[in-house]
């Protein structure tokens, strides 16, 4: 849309950025008209994490420029690139500063419309701490066609990544435009993607228009995204802009409770695993319960047992319906089962355990029927089954 350059403010001796926009972009009169009205709003934006506009105008060519304040540090495009992964509690004081200066614009009626990692800069203050500066108030709509997403001169107002639906289908915006284009700043520190990304531009706006967003979470899971900036993100996301927070404010109170409720962890670099961010862990095929590991030692004692005495007594299992069965002696033959069951009367080798702890095949314990919820054995070799 324009280059900047490095300048000196003449009389006052004093260093500034001059924007000066590309001359095919200044040729449209809507432009100038647009360009002379948000420069004047722009330059009513005071807070200390907005850019300055000190000045604008037009060159002797007929070129337009702005006069903002200089600044020297990367842009979160540049800080992400070098820095990536940050801390949920840095993410979140970068995002609170860009949300300080959105409120004041949008109390001010204007829409920032561009909200992207080059249009947010972060330096340092006096004391060595990182300051957000939001710079480009107002200047994707001085090339916004009427009615239409698409500029004249072929432009897009706003980019493709970082846009709105509502903005995307060229409707009437509000501050909720915003909101989402932060959310989509919000996935990229993340995630380390951006939310939707096709092929092209138009492939992009598509996907922002019609593709489900898929949650930081399940993005990126080795990330192991805190579940609550999942949150914050996905509703900042929403495509129903009622849906969406409601305004710069909402939005600001949402980060600063999630990184209290963090507490220390926002201290830790997104991609470090903690307990609440992990997926539950998966049971072991081999590990069996420990009721199981204990009723099938006290079946083995059992069968021993009954191998030295000589054949078992009967024992007393629950058939199928709950009521009890009894299972005889090798040589009983067929035993009438209670109605609602079958007892198992066929023969078994005394020492053949009533239980399989350990499968060869490596697949878990199946124990009998029989074993479910067994007292110890009383000291006949019998053991006693209550109904539960």
């Amino acid at each position: 849309m324009g280059v900047v350059y490095a300048a000196n403010q003449e009389g006052l001796d004093h260093e500034v950025a001059v924007k000066v926009l590309h001359e095919h972009v200044a040729a449209d009169p809507k432009v100038k008209r647009r360009f002379h009205r948000e420069a004047r709003m722009t330059s009513r934006l005071s807070h200390p994490n907005t850019v300055r506009v000190f000045d604008f105008g037009r060159t002797e060519e007929g070129r337009l420029y702005l006069a903002m304040e200089l600044l020297d540090g990367p842009d979160l495009l540049e800080l992400l690139q070098e820095d990536d992964p940050l801390t949920p509690r840095r993410i979140g004081t970068i995002l609170i500063q860009v949300l300080n200066a959105l409120e004041e614009a949008h109390d001010e009626g204007i829409v920032h419309r561009d909200l992207k990692p080059e249009n947010v800069m972060v330096v340092e203050d006096h004391q060595g701490r990182e300051r957000v500066k939001v710079c480009d108030f107002g200047i994707a709509k001085l090339v916004e066609a009427e009615g239409s997403a698409i500029t004249i001169t072929g432009f897009v107002c706003g980019t493709p990544e970082y846009m709105a639906p509502e903005q995307a289908r060229g409707e009437a915006l509000d501050p909720r435009a915003d909101i989402y284009a932060l959310g989509c700043l919000l996935y990229r520190m993340l995630t380390g993607v951006v939310p939707f990304q096709g092929k092209s531009a138009l492939a992009t706006i598509t996907e922002h228009l019609t593709q489900p967003l898929v949650p930081p979470r399940e993005r990126t899971p080795e990330r192991h995204v805190p579940r609550i900036l999942d949150e914050v993100c996905q509703e900042a996301l929403a495509k129903d802009p009622e849906r969406r927070f409601q305004g710069a404010a909402e939005m600001r109170g949402a980060l600063e409770t999630a990184l209290e409720a963090l507490g220390e962890r926002a201290d830790d670099p997104i991609g470090t695993p903690h307990p609440e961010s992990m997926p539950p862990a998966r049971q072991p095929r081999w590990l069996v319960p420990a009721g199981l590991v204990v009723g099938a030692a006290l079946a083995g004692t059992l069968a021993l047992r009954c191998g030295e005495a000589g054949p078992p007594e009967p024992v007393a299992g629950r058939a199928d319906g709950g009521a009890l069965a009894v299972v005889g002696p090798p040589d009983a033959g067929e035993v009438d089962a209670p109605e609602g069951g079958q007892a198992d009367a066929g023969p078994r080798d005394a020492a053949e355990p009533l239980a399989d702890a350990g499968g060869h095949d490596g697949g878990t314990a199946s124990p009998s029927p029989e074993l479910e919820g067994s007292p110890p054995a009383t000291p006949d070799g019998v053991a006693a089954m209550a109904s539960s």
